[in-house]
């Protein structure tokens, strides 16, 4: 976290508990917040913790629920699944799954992250376009034609296969 989101983080804090707001704080702050905390999450954390607490917060105390919020975040997602575009490179795959679950800890989608990861490593994944399987459409095809009702009525004894 920089100086200039340290101070913002700073004078929330200082909204609502009085505490005096200063270049030196922001920098002592920027300095023992974690570097991945965003603004947002702050802010959220400290209205948080206000709602329940008298006590000022400090950067520790941020910093623990962060980790928190990182944990939650990460807990429930889906396993991922590195693109094939990887080669398969153990040390590929492995690099993109930390940047994949680093993103979702972020607080992106599983969708955002993905893309993120990929773009990280300068690979896509590929598209995968729903087509129409080949039985659905013979099927579809005959049934615009069909003059015996072989669709729309029962299959006799002598039509049905050993």
């Amino acid at each position: 976290m920089t100086p200039a989101e340290a101070a913002i983080v700073l004078g929330w804090a200082a909204a609502i508990d009085g505490r005096e707001e200063s270049e030196i704080a922001a920098q002592a702050w920027a300095g023992a917040l974690d570097p991945r905390l965003t603004v947002a999450d702050a802010k959220w954390i400290i209205t948080d913790h206000y709602k329940r607490e008298t006590w000022k917060v400090m950067p520790a105390h941020i910093n623990e629920r962060y980790k928190a919020v990182r944990h939650d975040r990460t807990k429930g997602m889906r396993s991922p699944e590195p693109p094939e575009a990887l080669d398969g490179i153990p040390e590929r795959e492995q690099a993109w799954t930390r940047a994949y679950v680093r993103l979702i800890g972020d607080g992106l989608t599983e969708a955002e992250a993905d893309v993120r990861a990929c773009a990280e490593h300068g690979v896509t994944r590929a598209v995968i376009e729903a087509a129409p399987r080949p039985v659905t459409a013979v099927l579809t095809a005959h049934k615009a034609a069909c003059r015996c009702g072989c669709l729309t009525r029962p299959i006799r004894a002598e039509e049905r296969r050993p």
